[in-house]
């Protein structure tokens, strides 16, 4: 994050004046704000995140690139969840999902998690759960290793909160597996905690496997 961050504070006033001189490449400078956003999303610095958003999508209309657009607003929604706006954040990820229903099934599917994961922090597994159920399917389909793997975490822990404690032990280990295969070292150490408290989970209630 800190070299993407610095790469972009480099980038982008060189990209910036050739876009005012007209000789610059709009799209170029609008990825260039996307992704320094991205690098403020993971500091956790969400103002200064939001304005580069805001100017990425800005950029991004008025080419057009309507999927570079909806990149900007899915981010939008990550940075309305990192400051608890759940709401904003569920608007921000449907609206991104219509713009892709059509055109890019992954990246609706990608935009079907982040939905979840918001609707998770608000407590309501039911919901998420079936944007999941949605998702998951479309995802094994296209064998998007990753996002497969964290649809089946977010599932797991949405059938936590459920009590189905089998299946939230099931998607768990399967969301582990593929994290390890993977590398995905921190978030095979998420699905490892949460096949933990599903079996805990189990234990306390008699639901051993």
């Amino acid at each position: 994050s800190s070299r993407r961050l610095v790469l972009g504070y480099h980038a982008i006033p060189v990209l910036q004046q050739a876009h005012e001189d007209g000789t610059g490449d709009p799209e170029l400078l609008a990825k260039a704000f996307l992704n320094r956003g991205l690098a403020y999303i993971d500091l956790g610095k969400p103002g200064p995140a939001e304005q580069d958003m805001h100017r990425c999508i800005a950029l991004a209309t008025a080419i057009p690139v309507p999927r570079l657009v909806a990149k900007g607003e899915g981010n939008l929604g990550a940075i309305a969840q990192l400051v608890g706006d759940v709401p904003s954040a569920l608007r921000y990820h449907a609206q991104v999902e219509r713009t892709f229903r059509n055109t890019a099934p992954g990246l609706a599917a990608r935009a079907k998690i982040d939905q979840a994961r918001a609707l998770l922090t608000a407590g309501l597994a039911d919901e998420a759960a079936r944007q999941l159920d949605q998702a998951l399917p479309v995802l094994r389909n296209l064998r998007i290793s990753q996002d497969l793997a964290e649809a089946e975490l977010s599932r797991a822990a949405a059938a936590l909160l459920q009590g189905n404690l089998d299946l939230a032990q099931e998607l768990a280990s399967s969301a582990q597996r593929r994290f390890t295969k993977r590398g995905s070292t921190s978030w095979a150490e998420v699905a490892a905690l949460t096949r933990m408290q599903a079996d805990a989970s189990a234990g306390m209630t008699g639901q051993r496997r």
